[in-house]
């Protein structure tokens, strides 16, 4: 075989092991990594924004260092809801008619 054949086959053979120890590592940073999920951060901004009646742009920058979303999540969450009809509710003594 030629030198420089041995040469590529020594150099892949120094950096496979860099390269799976970096791999390793990055995998395991991703795995660890928890997220939060949508439902607690959307009553959070609903209650600043609706309830409490901040300012939107005031909501988004101090909930904004803690949660950080794409602009496209905030516009979502800032944005008016009605609220839910709830049906009528039957009285607890009456039957049915």
């Amino acid at each position: 075989m030629e030198p420089s054949v041995w040469i590529i086959i020594v150099l892949a053979a120094i950096a496979l092991p860099v390269v799976a120890k970096r791999a390793y590592e990055a995998g395991r940073r991703a795995g660890s990594r928890k997220t939060m999920p949508w439902r607690p951060i959307f009553q959070l901004v609903d209650h600043r924004a609706h309830c409490l009646g901040q300012d939107a742009a005031q909501v988004k920058a101090e909930l904004g260092t803690q949660f950080p979303l794409p602009p496209v999540a905030w516009g979502q969450l800032l944005a008016m809801r009605r609220p839910a009809t709830l049906p009528p509710i039957r009285s607890a003594a009456g039957g049915r008619r």
